[in-house]
Formats: C-alpha cells, sequence, structure tokens
C-alpha cells in the first residue's frame, strides 16, 4: 500500500519516462529556491541526455550554471555554454562579469564552439596559467594569437612558442616578439643600471680631479645625464649623487670666481689689441658650442631609451633654458657655421617638442586613465583625439599610460574590423546554407534538410542580434517546411524500409568476403538514414536484428585485423621506445652522422611497414613519433646546414682564389679546399651537387690559367731579356764620357741604381752576368764622383781659410770696414759655416774677439788631430794624451753620438770661423789641419765607394 502511494504521489521530474520527466521540467519554477534545486540535480544527474537539457534550459540564472558547469557531463558543457551565453546577452553581461576563477573560465573559452565571443574579455584575465592555457588550446588562432599578446612572463611565453612551433606560426612569431621584448627591456634596464653606476664613477672622479678645464660644462653634462637615469636610482644611490653634486658644485663655483678674478687681472695687467682675435676665448667658447651640442644630443638619446616621467617636466624645462642661454653667449663673440647651427636648432626643436608633448600627457593623464577604465566605445574616440593633441614624437620611448591608449585605438579598431568582417562571412555562408536547405526541401530530401538545417541553425546562432531579427522569419518559414517533409516521408518510407529489411535478411545467407559484406550493410544502413528514420518500432527492431546477424561473420575478421593492429601498435611502440632511446642516448658532441641518416630512413620505413594500426589508439603513438623524428631531423637538419655552410665557405674560397692574381697561392689553395672538401660530413644531395659543380668550375679555372701562365712567362721572359741587354747597352754610353760635375755624376749612379733593380725576373745565370756589368758601371761613376766630391770639400776649407786670414789682417791693420766687400765668401758654403763667419765678423767689428794665443791654437790643432786619427808630432804627444783622457772622464760628451765627420766639421768651424788666429800662427798649424781634413774626408769617400760595392754584391 505504501508502494503504490509513493507511487501515486511521486512528483512527474522523478517518473521512469525520460518523457514525462522532460514535460515535467516546464512546470518548475528556477526562480523558487527549492524548484532551483530540483532543475540543478536533473541538469547534474538525470541519466536522459534531452532532460539534462531541457533542465538546463529552464534555469533561467546564467551564474547558477557557471556555478555547477565543472560538474556537467562532458557532452553537456557545449550546449551549455550556448545557452548560458544567450542568457547573459541578453542581461547586456558577459561570462568574465560572472566568474571570478580564471581557469574556469580558460576551461569554458577552449571548450566553447563560439570563441569568438570571448575575444575582448580576454584582457581582463589575471591568472596567467590560464591564459598559458587558451594560447595553447583553444581551437581558433584568433584566439590563440589574442591570449598570446596578454602572457607577460618569459616562462610562459617560452612554453606558448614550444607548443606553436609546428602548429600555429603567428601564435609562434607573437610569442617570440613579446619575449624578444621582454629581454630586450631587461638588457635596457640592465644598460640603464650600468649607466647609472658609470655616473656615479666620473661624478666621483670629477669631484676629486685635477684637471679643471671646462669644470663646469662636464658637470652639467653629468647632471642631465643624472635627469634621465634618476628615476631607476635607489635612495642610497640618490644620497650619493647629491653628496658628490655638492662636492662638485661649490669647486665649480670657486673656480668661476678664480677665473672672474684672474680675468680681472690679465684687465689691468696687459693692454690687449681689441681687433685681435684672442684665441684662448675663442677655443673656450668653442669647447661651450660643443658641450651644449653634447648635453642636448645625449638627453635626447636618453629620451629616446627610457620615457619621461611627470616629475622630470621641469628638469627638462630646466635644461632648454639652461642651453639655449649657454648657446647665446657663446655665439655672441664668433660666428658659428651654418651646419653648426642647423644642428642646434634641430636638436633643441626636438626636445622643445618632447617638452611640450610631455606637458600635455601629464596634464592629460588622469583623463587617459579614465578613458582606459571605460567600456564605453564612445571613450576610444575621445582617447584618438587626446593622442593627437599630445602629439608625442616618433622614436621616443613611449609612457605607459600613452602606449597603453594607443595599443587600445589600435586593437579596438582591429576588433571592430575583424568582427563587422566576421559577421559578413557568417552571413554570407548563411544565405548560402538557406539555398542549399532549400535546394534538398525542393528535392524531398530529408536526411539532407535535416543536415543543412543544422549547420543553418549553428550559423545563425552566431550571428549578432541585428542579423538575427533580419533572418528570423525565414528561418521559421523554413523549420515548418522542414517538419512538413518529416511528417511526409515517415508514411512515405515504410516500403522502402520493408525492403531495405529483406536485403539485409538476404545478405545473412550470402558468403562473400567480410569487407565486402561489411560494406554492404553498411551502405544499406546509410540508405536507413537517409529515410529519416522508422514510424513503425518493430520494422526498426528488424532491420537492427537483422544487421547483427548479418555481421557476425564479420566481427571474427575484424577481431583477427584488432589484433594485426595490436601488434603492429606494440611493433611500434618498440620502435619508438628504441629511437627515443637513442635520440636521448647517443652521442651528439661526436656522432657518426651517416649513421644517424641511415637510422633515420630505417626508422621511418620500419613505422610504415607496421602497419594496419587502430588510427585512435595510435594517434598518441604517431604524435610522439613524430616528436622523436622531428628532434632526429632537427639534428640531421643543423649538421647539413653547418656542413653546406662549410662547403659554401670552400665554393667562395675558391671562386677567390680562381680571381686571385698569385697563380701559385690559387693552385696550392685549390688543392688544399680539394682536401678540405673531402673532409666535410652529410648534407642535402641535391644543394650539395650544385655546390661540387660551383667548385669545379672555379678549380678548372685556376688549372686553366696555371698553362696560360706559363706561356705567358715564356713570353715576358724573353722581352724581359732583350729589354734588360738593351738597357745596359744605353748605361754603357751614359758612363763613357767623364762626368765634369757631381750632380750629373750622382745623376748617373742613381740611374744605374735604378735599372739594376728593375732587372725584373730574368735566368739566373743572365741576370748574375748582368749585375756583374753593372757593378763594373756603377764602380766607374763612383771613382769619377770620388774625385769630384773631395774637390768640393778641398775648395770649401780653402775658401774658410781664405775668410779666416783676410780677417786676421783685416783686424790687425784697422780695415775692417774697408775689407767688408773682400769679406764675402766666393763660393756658396754651408748655412751653418757661413753663420759663424757672419757672427764672426760682427762680433771682430763690436771688439768682442781677441786673437788667439798659441796653447789654444795648439789644442785645437791637436783636437782636430783626435778627430781625424791622424798622429800628433812628438812634442805634442804629452798634450793630445791629456785630451783624450779628459774626452773619456767627460763621457765623450755629445761627440759620442757623432760621426768623425761631424766631430771634424764643428772643429773647422771653430778653427776658421770662431777663432781669431795670427797669419803666423796659421802658417806653423795649416798643414796639419789639411792633413786631417784629407784624412776623414778622402777616407770617407773611399769607405762609401767600399760599402756601395758590397751592398750592390
Amino acid at each position: 500500500m505504501a508502494s503504490f502511494l509513493s507511487k501515486l504521489f511521486k512528483p512527474k521530474w522523478q517518473h521512469a519516462s525520460s518523457e514525462v520527466r522532460k514535460n515535467a521540467i516546464a512546470d518548475l519554477n528556477s526562480a523558487n529556491n527549492e524548484e532551483q534545486q530540483t532543475l540543478v540535480q536533473l541538469m547534474l544527474n538525470d541519466a536522459a541526455a534531452d532532460v539534462r537539457i531541457a533542465a538546463l534550459k529552464r534555469l533561467s540564472d546564467p551564474a547558477t550554471i557557471i556555478k555547477h558547469y565543472a560538474s556537467l557531463k562532458e557532452e553537456d558543457k557545449s550546449q551549455a555554454l550556448e545557452i548560458t551565453a544567450e542568457q547573459i546577452k541578453q542581461l547586456g553581461l558577459s561570462l568574465f562579469d560572472l566568474i571570478q576563477n580564471d581557469q574556469l573560465l580558460a576551461e569554458i573559452i577552449i571548450a566553447s564552439e563560439s570563441q569568438n565571443d570571448f575575444m575582448n574579455g580576454l584582457a581582463r584575465l589575471q591568472d596567467e596559467q590560464a591564459l598559458l592555457a587558451i594560447a595553447s588550446k583553444a581551437n581558433l588562432s584568433r584566439v590563440r594569437q589574442a591570449a598570446t599578446e596578454l602572457i607577460e612572463t618569459e616562462q610562459n611565453l617560452q612554453q606558448v612558442i614550444d607548443v606553436a612551433r609546428s602548429k600555429d606560426k603567428n601564435v609562434f612569431q607573437i610569442a617570440k616578439a613579446k619575449l624578444s621584448a621582454i629581454r630586450e627591456r631587461k638588457k635596457l634596464a640592465q644598460e640603464q643600471r650600468e649607466q647609472l653606476l658609470t655616473l656615479l664613477s666620473n661624478l666621483r672622479e670629477h669631484a676629486s680631479t685635477e684637471d679643471t678645464n671646462l669644470y663646469s660644462a662636464k658637470l652639467e653634462s653629468l647632471t642631465q645625464k643624472w635627469v634621465t637615469l634618476s628615476a631607476i636610482a635607489t635612495e642610497d644611490e640618490t644620497n650619493q649623487y647629491q653628496d658628490l653634486f655638492y662636492q662638485c658644485d661649490v669647486r665649480s663655483k670657486q673656480l668661476a670666481e678664480e677665473s672672474k678674478n684672474n680675468a680681472k687681472t690679465e684687465d689691468n695687467e696687459n693692454e690687449v689689441d681689441p681687433t685681435q682675435p684672442n684665441d684662448r676665448e675663442s677655443n673656450s667658447e668653442h669647447s661651450e658650442l660643443s658641450a651644449t651640442l653634447h648635453t642636448l644630443n645625449d638627453t635626447l638619446d636618453q629620451l629616446r631609451k627610457r620615457a619621461a616621467s611627470a616629475q622630470e617636466v621641469s628638469a627638462i624645462d630646466a635644461i632648454i633654458k639652461t642651453q639655449e642661454t649657454r648657446w647665446i653667449e657663446s655665439t655672441k663673440a664668433q660666428s658659428i657655421d651654418k651646419l653648426t647651427e642647423k644642428t642646434y636648432n634641430t636638436a633643441m626643436g626636438l626636445l622643445r617638442r618632447y617638452h611640450n608633448a610631455l606637458q600635455k600627457l601629464t596634464q592629460q593623464s588622469p583623463a587617459l586613465e579614465s578613458l582606459l577604465d571605460s567600456k564605453n566605445e564612445d571613450s576610444k574616440e575621445q582617447l584618438g583625439k587626446i593622442i593627437a593633441k599630445i602629439d608625442w614624437p616618433e622614436n621616443f620611448e613611449r609612457p605607459d599610460v600613452l602606449a597603453r591608449a594607443m595599443q587600445q585605438i589600435a586593437s579596438s579598431k582591429a576588433n571592430k574590423e575583424a568582427e563587422k568582417q566576421r559577421q559578413d562571412e557568417l552571413e554570407n555562408q548563411l544565405e548560402r546554407q538557406l539555398m542549399k536547405l532549400d535546394a534538398s526541401l525542393e528535392e524531398k530530401q530529408l536526411a539532407s534538410s535535416k543536415k543543412q538545417m543544422q549547420l543553418v541553425r549553428k550559423t545563425y546562432g552566431q550571428l549578432d542580434k541585428r542579423r538575427q531579427n533580419k533572418l528570423a522569419a525565414s528561418l521559421k518559414l523554413r523549420s515548418a517546411q522542414l517538419n512538413e517533409l518529416r511528417d511526409w516521408q515517415g508514411f512515405a518510407a515504410s516500403p522502402q524500409q520493408e525492403r531495405l529489411c529483406e536485403a539485409m535478411e538476404q545478405l545473412i545467407e550470402q558468403h562473400l568476403d567480410p569487407q565486402d559484406k561489411a560494406a554492404k550493410i553498411k551502405s544499406l544502413q546509410d540508405e536507413w538514414k537517409s529515410l529519416g528514420g522508422a514510424q513503425d518500432q518493430s520494422l526498426w527492431e528488424r532491420f537492427s536484428s537483422a544487421s547483427d546477424t548479418a555481421f557476425e561473420p564479420c566481427a571474427e575478421f575484424y577481431s583477427q585485423q584488432s589484433q594485426v593492429k595490436s601488434n603492429n601498435l606494440a611493433k611500434r611502440a618498440k620502435m619508438l621506445e628504441e629511437l627515443s632511446a637513442f635520440v636521448e642516448q647517443n652521442n651528439w658532441e661526436n656522432p657518426d652522422w651517416k649513421g644517424v641518416e641511415k637510422i633515420n630512413r630505417q626508422a621511418r620505413n620500419e613505422w610504415r611497414d607496421a602497419y594496419p594500426v587502430d588510427h585512435k589508439k595510435s594517434r598518441s603513438l604517431q604524435e610522439k613519433f613524430n616528436a622523436v623524428l622531428e628532434k632526429l631531423d632537427e639534428k640531421l637538419a643543423s649538421e647539413r646546414a653547418r656542413n653546406l655552410a662549410l662547403k659554401e665557405d670552400i665554393v667562395a674560397r675558391a671562386q677567390a682564389l680562381a680571381e686571385s692574381d698569385d697563380l701559385n697561392a690559387a693552385m696550392q689553395g685549390a688543392k688544399t679546399l680539394q682536401n678540405e672538401w673531402q673532409q666535410v660530413g652529410i648534407t642535402e644531395h641535391k644543394k650539395d651537387r650544385a655546390l661540387w659543380k660551383a667548385f669545379r668550375k672555379s678549380c678548372d679555372a685556376i688549372f686553366e690559367r696555371r698553362d696560360e701562365e706559363r706561356n705567358k712567362a715564356k713570353d715576358a721572359e724573353k722581352e724581359q731579356r732583350n729589354a734588360a741587354r738593351s738597357a745596359l747597352d744605353a748605361a754603357k754610353e751614359l758612363v763613357k764620357e767623364p762626368f765634369s760635375e757631381t750632380a750629373d755624376a750622382e745623376s748617373a749612379l742613381a740611374q744605374l741604381r735604378k735599372e739594376i733593380k728593375q732587372l725584373g725576373d730574368l735566368p739566373a745565370k743572365e741576370k748574375a752576368r748582368l749585375y756583374d756589368q753593372y757593378d763594373k758601371l756603377i764602380a766607374q761613376v763612383k771613382v769619377q764622383l770620388k774625385g769630384l766630391g773631395f774637390q768640393q770639400v778641398i775648395n770649401k776649407w780653402s775658401e774658410a781659410e781664405r775668410k779666416a786670414v783676410l780677417a786676421y789682417t783685416a783686424f790687425a791693420q784697422g780695415e775692417l770696414d774697408a775689407s767688408k766687400q773682400e769679406f764675402v765668401s766666393t763660393m756658396r758654403l754651408d748655412k751653418s759655416l757661413e753663420s759663424h763667419f757672419k757672427r764672426f765678423w760682427q762680433d771682430l767689428g763690436n771688439g768682442k774677439v781677441k786673437p788667439s794665443d798659441e796653447n789654444a791654437v795648439k789644442e785645437l790643432c791637436i783636437r782636430c788631430e783626435i778627430a781625424a786619427g791622424v798622429s800628433s808630432p812628438e812634442q805634442d804627444q804629452e798634450r793630445r794624451m791629456q785630451l783624450q783622457v779628459s774626452r773619456l772622464s767627460e763621457g765623450l760628451s755629445s761627440a759620442g753620438h757623432q760621426s768623425r765627420e761631424e766631430q771634424l766639421e764643428a772643429l773647422l768651424t771653430n778653427w776658421y770661423a770662431d777663432m781669431l788666429i795670427s797669419n803666423e800662427l796659421r802658417e806653423v798649424y795649416e798643414r796639419r789641419i789639411k792633413a786631417c781634413i784629407s784624412a776623414v774626408f778622402g777616407a770617407h769617400e773611399a769607405t762609401t765607394q767600399e760599402s756601395s760595392k758590397s751592398a750592390l754584391a
């Protein structure tokens, strides 16, 4: 009785029939908490899918569905998302407004078939792991790209790169670019830290330096650098800077005061011609101009790398004013070239523009932040106007708020355009689908019509509200037409379904190949499906039973096939294990690349032979096998590329050798390159053949040149031999007659030496014969040149003797003025000697010169003999020894660094042009002086001749 009552009062949503439960759901009110819980239980736990979906649709609160989304059955989640999305749209919200769990949001987005709906909300995800999941697993590339754009950590971007490397080029490029940008920012930050530390070090050095040149300008330059780097300085570094700046500033003021005082003192002490430029002031002003340009350019460089903050507006304004004043003051006293002025105007104009833009940005920052947080579409237009008004200069780092604003405008424009384009494509797609649906309905094709209607509804659901409203009536009409066709075909299909039952029953008795029989069974089943199902359940059960019976012989065949597939799957698993172990454990520092190539080919062939396999079960193995092969291919490709580069380098070097002028080096190099080619490892065959052809072409060209050069060398040798003999004949004519002038002899000697150097490449015997004849000619010229040279020396000192005797005679007779004209040199003397005589004559006239006594004259004569290496008379040997000892004790003074000729020249100049020697004394010692001249300058000529002859030999 109790059981009966419980059945009598049991709610309909608990009925055994799924159809009754489904109908009962319509009476449940989701606004009632108790009935809402009932709907949730049905949504989660009911055995019938249509009941669960009905409960889903009945729940009016999307938050409730989202709350239990994770507990839904997998096959219901997609439809749950569609229902929830529609409800959220009606409320004017989005999933992002209802779900705070980013991981759940990511799961929903990945599972959704309408991922485009979530594009604009991705930026609200804070959990990068959720963004990483979307970037890696979302179906649509556009969604993966958008998620990748929002990932900011290196580790997660690297994971995206690893996943997308061979799957999505766009995502891969975005992730790679962002990762590069992050690393670049880190690098820039590190560079700025290094610049800051360098600045403090330079400032510390500046505070203690002894170099006060442009001290204030250097301090100002360091101060400007601090302006751009101060934002990244720690409190301790800021304190260091302030202490050091204070020390430098005090010192700068002291130096300025000292400079001012010194300037006043110099003005009082010196009368300066105002028409003459002051070089020091000019240099100072030029330095000031250079320092101004340096400060401006350095400031601009800093601002290009790092965006200034609002607090730096005044600092930049100060730089502009100080540098402008500095420029004006520096250009008052001097004119500047147009290029320097243009450089200054360009830099100052750019800095002013930056300063104005930064001022406007500082004023507009609150408005920008407010508009960035706004979801109103009008805010994008206002953002654009503000950005245009700010007019931020190009190639300068943008502050964060400006960069975000510009990015949002670009993103908004791109999203709007992309969404409009997508909607247009969907509408066009829907029109094409409707045309196909109309054709199927016209031809009474129920199965095709149902399939087309599903596609139409799916596309229709992706359209925006405006387009849905426009097409709603058209879709409703075709739904009605489909229902009519379904009802009509239910009755019309019965005779055909009867025929199919009979055909399937006949197939049971037929002995066919299992695969052929299975194909026929499937064909009959497909035909049954095309009729749209049976109105009579017993007819369907008859057809189904006959299908099962007919398939029994096929089952055994497929069981055997299953075993084959299982065995092949095991083979592949074993191959994968061995190949993976090889890739992981092989010595890749020194591999056998030819062996690796063979293993690569063999693995592919054996994997292909292990077929057939169950594709579903082997999918995971195939992916792993492909991944291992990809690693192996990467290693092989890397090695092939490396070897290809080596061969390309060999070809390039061979081509360079083919163009080289040094044929012997080219031939030797070609042989070396041929050996190198043999040592290079594996390469791609096609590219290798092309390189080999180019290599052989260059080598052939080199050895063809060798043959040509040999023939040319023979002809050239003959020409050189004839030319050398002709030159020798001309040289003999040149020295045939004696020379009357030293210049002519020296010219002839130079000509002979030039010709002997130009003999060129001749056979050794021929060249030796020519050298010998040229040596004889050179020796003849030198003999004549020696005689001419020594005569000039004799003439020079004879003239010196004449002037010395005349000077003493005029002095002794008191006729200096009368003898002045006679004292003029009758031949050209050395400039130094002439200068000595001029001064000697002036000193005679001024009474500064007195006649030298005999001891001084004798001592100077002995010094000349010591310098010339000539022996002195017996009576002077003791004094000579004293003088030599004196020279040794004095370290030979500067004479130790002079030649004999130079020492004697100096002593002779003293003898003739510095000492006033009586004619009587001169007659006593002049013979000894001439012996010194002959000994040194005559020996010098002989030595020169011998040295030249030795050098030529």
